[in-house]
């Protein structure tokens, strides 16, 4: 069997439970499931072991961990290490505020993840009202800082940290403040990404084009997109910032930088396993769904959607489809 269409990355999502309410997602809400059309029963820990070691067979060797809240899942550690066993590279994003110090000494120790991503949007009061709950900037700040302790402790390199603000209407002036933030913490990275607000109609539009049911819901339709003199004042924080020359490497996405974001780096290259075993070509399109690893090998499904991946590619980046410039996942840059 051929297999032509070859992802390097899978983004795994470990189920849709979360411990915060951010307004920039709709993830928590109620009937979420429902609203997304995801079936009941998400994959066993046999499934997703499983499907780990068809990744690296197949090749696919970096692997994101995202959620919900992914350390919330009682196997993430028990699954990275798995993965670290077949050689993947192993990433995870988090809101920070699902660790203890036993859970980061056992990460630490034994080498779990290349790299984990810490969301902060801002000093103390901006992050908690965002996050929707009060402590939720202690606890990231917390489980930052004992990252670095004990790896300072134990003379090891990893996981990296990064922290990731996703910017919006809500916390656009408070960049700086970020950076700062960041800086305190020895981040590995700062990568500043413009928070992904959909209207149904971008939706719709773009399912139009593509032949695909109308949507009813996505986690991501809301209203706090940044408007033109917003974003204007945003790139002129993110220059202000990379002329500082501090050492820690920092990234923007770019229309934070004054340019245009329409090439989609995810159709294609990336793919998407949600929580009970549906194959995603593309994160933004829920209805488009490549098969399901409940009843479907990887390889199969891979090989039985290269033209559709190529022609879903092919179309985003000539800027065809209205809900590219908006992506969400595409920005886990890790």
């Amino acid at each position: 069997m051929s297999l032509t269409f070859s992802p390097s990355r899978a983004i795994i999502e470990l189920g849709y439970s979360c411990n915060l309410k951010c307004q920039n997602c709709g993830l928590w809400k109620k009937d979420y499931r429902k609203l997304r059309g995801e079936e009941k029963g998400d994959l066993t820990l046999r499934d997703l072991k499983r499907i780990q070691s068809e990744l690296s067979e197949l090749g696919i060797k970096r692997l994101s961990y995202i959620g919900g809240e992914p350390f919330l899942h009682k196997n993430i550690l028990e699954l990275a290490e798995h993965a670290l066993g077949l050689g993947l590279y192993t990433a995870a994003v988090t809101n920070g505020s699902a660790f203890d110090e036993k859970k980061i000494e056992e990460i630490v120790c034994k080498n779990l993840f290349k790299a984990i991503v810490f969301s902060i949007d801002g000093p103390a009061n901006v992050h908690d009202f965002i996050r929707g709950k009060k402590g939720a900037f202690e606890k990231a700040v917390w489980a930052a800082k004992f990252f670095r302790n004990i790896k300072n402790k134990s003379k090891k390199r990893f996981p990296k940290i990064y922290v990731y603000c996703t910017v919006s209407k809500l916390n656009y002036k408070y960049m700086y403040d970020t950076f700062k933030i960041a800086s305190s913490l020895n981040a590995n990275k700062l990568r500043f990404q413009e928070a992904s607000a959909l209207s149904k109609a971008d939706l719709n539009e773009t399912a139009a084009l593509l032949g695909l049911p109308k949507a009813g819901w996505h986690a991501y339709i809301n209203e706090n997109r940044l408007n033109k003199e917003q974003r204007e004042i945003a790139a002129k924080t993110v220059r202000r910032i990379k002329s500082c020359g501090f050492s820690m490497k920092v990234e923007a996405e770019a229309s934070l930088e004054g340019r245009k974001n329409n090439v989609c780096h995810f159709a294609g290259r990336d793919m998407v396993i949600t929580p009970c075993g549906k194959l995603l070509i593309c994160p933004m399109l829920t209805s488009l769904e490549a098969g399901d690893l409940k009843k479907e090998s990887l390889k199969e499904i891979l090989a039985s959607k290269s033209e559709a991946a190529a022609s879903l590619a092919q179309r985003a980046q000539n800027g065809e489809l209205p809900i590219c410039a908006k992506c969400c996942v595409e920005k886990i840059n890790i």
